[in-house]
């Protein structure tokens, strides 16, 4: 099993974090649906305004 460090591992829960609050400011959904050792999908979900 390969090793995380733990600077990378902030590294990326400080740019998922980000991510989901730039998501949530526009009313938006983030969903993550995740095979272990396979892979996983990110949805991100924002509302078009424009077209209402």
């Amino acid at each position: 099993m390969k090793k995380k460090s733990v600077q990378s591992e902030n590294s990326c829960q400080s740019v998922i974090q980000t991510n989901y609050d730039i998501i949530k400011a526009h009313c938006g959904e983030l969903k993550v649906k995740t095979k272990e050792g396979v892979h996983s999908t990110i949805i991100i979900q924002i509302p078009n305004f424009y077209l209402r």
